[in-house]
């Protein structure tokens, strides 16, 4: 597994996004607002494990360096720490849509926002093992 953030880990199509904020489940932890969704598509053997969205607030952050700083920071996270999320997800063989909202007013540094990203991904996890346990 290479550490890219490829095109085809990015969340894209204007149906599937509609369907995570319409019927996906969400969660806060600061700066983040997560929406997180498990895929219900077919032939998801080629697919990547999770599909992300990544976004920031224009009335939080006014200028566009701050929103394209922020949004780097967040893929660059992501892409260094998405491992760990993929194996969980390959051990339940779940392939999840995933929104990651920046919400705070200011830029935090990298390593304020890898902490949440590691954060998001455990409570993830243990969402969705809690979801498996249910079935």
């Amino acid at each position: 597994m290479t550490n890219t953030f490829s095109k085809k880990e990015r969340l894209t199509h204007k149906k599937q996004i509609e369907d995570l904020y319409l019927k996906g489940h969400s969660f806060f932890i600061y700066p983040l607002l997560i929406h997180w969704k498990i895929s219900s598509e077919e032939n998801l053997d080629r697919t990547p494990y999770a599909k992300v969205l990544i976004g920031a607030s224009k009335k939080k952050l006014a200028k566009a360096n701050q929103r394209n700083r922020v949004k780097r920071l967040i893929r660059e996270s992501f892409r260094l720490n998405k491992k760990n999320l993929n194996k969980e997800l390959e051990s339940l063989n779940k392939h999840i849509f995933l929104s990651i909202i920046y919400t705070s007013n200011t830029v935090h540094n990298y390593q304020e926002v890898e902490d949440k990203i590691l954060q998001v991904f455990l409570r993830l996890t243990n969402s969705l093992k809690s979801a498996e346990d249910e079935k």
